[in-house]
């Protein structure tokens, strides 16, 4: 799998470039499946607080007490003998210290992809507004459009941002969707995002010296109305790309409820 490293809030994280994973076949023995299960008890938690902008806020992991030798298994990311072993919910099987320092960068089983934990982030405070309104997005002329209008307010930066007590600017930015069942539910998973504070981070851009500003948080947003843009429509990958990137979060359709009421404002402290 492609991967790219970009530099967030002066921290590696880890984002992968393509929208599915492999999953990786463990064979095991009906003996080692029926040891592990036995001997498994839930930790509750990491041994260690997530790095990243985005942290894990429920443990993922369980303790194994069978030893490296009795396993006998090859961890997929230090390929060596698994030590210290840690099981994912999903069932795959690291050495510990490997899976901390993976969940560390992505909160997400590096076998299948699961992501592991309700993922949050360090947005700062701002509110998210959501009409349903005229007009069309191109290339979804039978439908209405939905307008979101994210206001993020000025304040200062708090420890988990690049540098704690600098003041930032505020911003004002208008996505748009197009209002079929599809474009709602994902208007649905932005709010959950939003909630989440996984839609906007702080970051400094290297290449301008710009420091402490609110920048987008690996969710793309549709944000120019006229058609045949960059960032605008039409684009018949976007509703199905935005999706997996809300998925990559740790959102999916599991998180919403169809028929809760669309308009509205919601708040993030």
């Amino acid at each position: 799998m492609k991967q790219e490293i970009v530099e967030i809030n002066s921290k590696l994280t880890w984002l992968d470039t393509e929208s599915s994973f492999t999953e990786l076949n463990f064979k095991r023995s009906s003996g080692i499946h029926k040891l592990l299960n036995d001997r498994m008890f839930d930790i509750g938690g990491l041994e260690e607080s997530c790095s990243g902008s985005d942290e894990i806020s429920e443990g993922p992991l369980s303790s194994i007490t069978v030893s490296s030798e009795e396993l006998n298994e090859q961890c997929i990311i230090c390929m060596k003998v698994i030590c210290n072993p840690k099981k994912l919910k999903c069932g795959h099987i690291f050495c510990g210290e490997c899976i901390n320092q993976s969940l560390r960068f992505k909160q997400w089983c590096p076998a299948c992809g699961l992501v592991c934990g309700k993922i949050t982030g360090d947005q700062p405070p701002g509110k998210m507004t959501v009409k349903q309104t005229q007009g069309f997005c191109t290339g979804y002329e039978r439908d209405a459009k939905i307008s979101i209008t994210y206001e993020i307010f000025e304040g200062r930066q708090s420890e988990c941002h690049p540098c704690p007590g600098k003041l930032y600017k505020g911003i004002i930015k208008t996505a748009y969707l197009p209002d079929n069942e599809q474009g709602r539910n994902i208007c649905r998973m932005l709010r959950v995002a939003f909630e989440r504070k996984l839609v906007f981070t702080i970051g400094n851009y290297r290449t301008t010296g710009q420091e402490g500003l609110i920048t987008w948080n690996a969710i793309y947003h549709k944000t120019d109305n006229r058609p045949y843009t960059k960032f605008g429509y039409p684009d018949p990958t976007y509703l199905d790309s935005v999706t997996d990137e809300l998925k990559r979060k740790g959102i999916t359709l599991d998180d919403i409820n169809p028929s809760d009421k669309l308009e509205g404002i919601i708040t993030s402290d």
